[in-house]
C-alpha cells in the first residue's frame, strides 16, 4: 500500500484513528487495517494479519507534495486545479480561508478542483472528490494553492505598505500620521508572520 492509493476520505479516517489514544498497538493496527482495506481483521488468519501489518509501513513516512498536474480525471470527470494566482477569484480566496478555519476538508475540494468547463461555485463535486480523489493529487494541489495565496497576500500587503508610505510623507496632521504609522507596523508584523509561519498558520 502507498499514499497514492489512499482517497482523501480514507486519509482523514486514518488521521482520526491515529489521533485516538487506544494504548494498544495491536488494536490500533487492527483499526487501521479495517479502515484501509475495508475488512474485519479479527476474522483473518494471523499470517495474513502479518502481511497487512507490513503493508502499513507507508504510514511511517508522510507524503511529500510535488508539482501538481494541469488536469486530473476523477470518477470519469475532468478537473483543473487553479495554478495561476491571477485566476483565483475573490470568492475562492474567502472560501478557502473560511473552510480551512472550519476544518471542512470536504467542501475545500470544491475550491481546489474546478470541473472542466465549469466556473467556480457552479457545481458541487465535493462528494465525488471526497470519495474518489487520491491523497497525492489533493496534497500536491493543496500545497501549491497555499503557496499561491501566500504570494498573493504578500503582494497585497506590500502594495498597501507602499501606498501608506507615500501618504505618510504627504500627511501634515500628526494624529493621522500616527494612525498611518500604526497601520504600517501592523502590515510589517503581518508580513513577518507570513514569512515565518506560512499560510497554514496565518489562515487558521
Amino acid at each position: 500500500m502507498k499514499w497514492e492509493e489512499i482517497t482523501v476520505k480514507k486519509y482523514y479516517e486514518i488521521l482520526d484513528i491515529l489521533k485516538d489514544d487506544v494504548g494498544d498497538a495491536i488494536e490500533l493496527n487492527s483499526r487501521l487495517i479495517d479502515c484501509i482495506w475495508g475488512i474485519d481483521s479479527a476474522d483473518i488468519p494471523i499470517i495474513r494479519f502479518s502481511w497487512y501489518l507490513d503493508e502499513l509501513a507507508f504510514l511511517q513516512k508522510p507524503y511529500e507534495p510535488k508539482l501538481p498536474k494541469n488536469e486530473y480525471v476523477v470518477a470519469g470527470k475532468k478537473f483543473k486545479p487553479i495554478l495561476d494566482v491571477s485566476k483565483i477569484t475573490t470568492a475562492q480566496y474567502i472560501d478557502f480561508q473560511e473552510l480551512v478555519k472550519r476544518g471542512d476538508h470536504k467542501l475545500l475540494l470544491n475550491v481546489l478542483f474546478i470541473e472542466d468547463g465549469k466556473e467556480y461555485g457552479e457545481v458541487d463535486n465535493s462528494d465525488l472528490l471526497w470519495e474518489n480523489l487520491t491523497l497525492d493529487a489533493y496534497s500536491d494541489v493543496m500545497y501549491f494553492f497555499q503557496r499561491l495565496l501566500l504570494d498573493l497576500m504578500k503582494d497585497t500587503l506590500n502594495s498597501s505598505k507602499k501606498i501608506l508610505k507615500k501618504e505618510y510623507r504627504k500627511e501634515k496632521d500628526p494624529q493621522k500620521k500616527q494612525e498611518m504609522m500604526d497601520q504600517m507596523v501592523k502590515i510589517h508584523l503581518a508580513l513577518s508572520e507570513l514569512n515565518e509561519n506560512g499560510l497554514a498558520e496565518w489562515v487558521q
